[in-house]
């Protein structure tokens, strides 16, 4: 990840942009439940987790989940913008203009789908943790494949 290839500073844009990560099987379910449920035929929900957060308050959790002292410099319109330009020149595109643009607008509930589904959303704290401990595991076997190679 960017996060960890960063050399202890983090240039972020558009720390403050807002988020409300769900949980994928949180999701799951209240694709089940709509499908079994024939007055959800044609409706709207919009899902989300039960907590807001900034994308700077997201990518400090995460530093610390990786147990990486980073520190994250926020940048402003202008610089997210010219970080986009020139991060989606480089292989890969870690960043890119459409990036930029979608981080415009929030990704947040006013009415909170799940709720109406009867469904209790999960916080990032309860999963996490465990993805983010999976991807550290998921690297090492990465490093052993290239020492056989």
């Amino acid at each position: 990840s960017l996060l960890s290839l960063s050399p202890g500073i983090f240039p972020l844009a558009c720390p403050d942009s807002r988020f409300a990560p769900v949980y994928v099987g949180d999701v799951a379910e209240a694709f089940a439940r709509a499908l079994e449920d024939a007055s959800t035929a044609g409706a709207h929900y919009d899902l989300c987790g039960p907590e807001t957060y900034t994308l700077k308050q997201l990518v400090a959790y995460c530093a610390r989940q990786l147990r990486l002292q980073r520190l994250i410099l926020p940048l402003n319109p202008s610089l997210s913008r010219l970080q986009a330009r020139l991060l989606g020149l480089l292989p890969g595109k870690p960043f890119t203009m459409d990036n930029y643009l979608s981080l415009q607008t929030d990704s947040v509930c006013t009415d909170n789908g799940l709720l109406a589904l009867g469904i209790s959303p999960q916080s990032i704290e309860s999963h996490v943790p465990r993805y983010l401990a999976d991807q550290g595991y998921r690297k090492r076997f990465d490093r052993y494949r290239q020492v056989i190679e």
